[in-house]
């Protein structure tokens, strides 16, 4: 196999691992499935969207982004169920992927402490996100909150 081969036999494989994961793609909230509490944050209550893209094996960078494409955020989440401060400092940051369609994320703050699990849809063109605890952030109640999202 001459180097040009592998190249491109590394890079279909990378190219094919990515595709395999059903997070990776464009997500936009569906407001008519989405079911929220009344303290749920306000930029819950728009059409809000974000980007996941797979960095490595255990890694997705996320873009997050308004109605109008505007840029919200961008973060990391490591699979790998290690603590990590936040970019800003503000909370702590916990990911875990339970199987293929299944993460969890476990944010802890000085105002409290969310759950949230994340899960894929068989078909892959639904993801339904579930919360419980208190915002690390905010403070405010997101028990029972639910955002249904659609892949674009």
């Amino acid at each position: 196999m001459t180097i040009s081969q592998l190249a491109v036999t590394m890079l279909l494989a990378a190219t094919l691992t990515a595709a395999e994961d059903p997070f990776v793609g464009t997500w936009k909230l569906d407001l008519n499935k989405t079911k929220l509490n009344p303290t749920a944050p306000k930029s819950w209550k728009t059409e809000i969207g974000f980007k996941v893209e797979a960095v490595g094996e255990n890694q997705h960078h996320i873009t997050g982004f308004d109605p109008d494409g505007k840029v919200t955020e961008t973060h990391d989440n490591i699979f790998d169920g290690k603590e990590r401060e936040e970019e800003h400092g503000w909370w702590l940051h916990k990911a875990i992927r339970i199987d293929e369609r299944h993460v969890r994320i476990t944010e802890k703050g000085a105002k409290g402490t969310t759950v949230s699990d994340a899960v894929v849809s068989d078909d892959g063109k639904t993801m339904t996100e579930t919360f419980q605890g208190n915002s690390a952030r905010g403070g405010r109640p997101l028990e029972g909150a639910v955002l249904v999202w659609r892949k674009q």
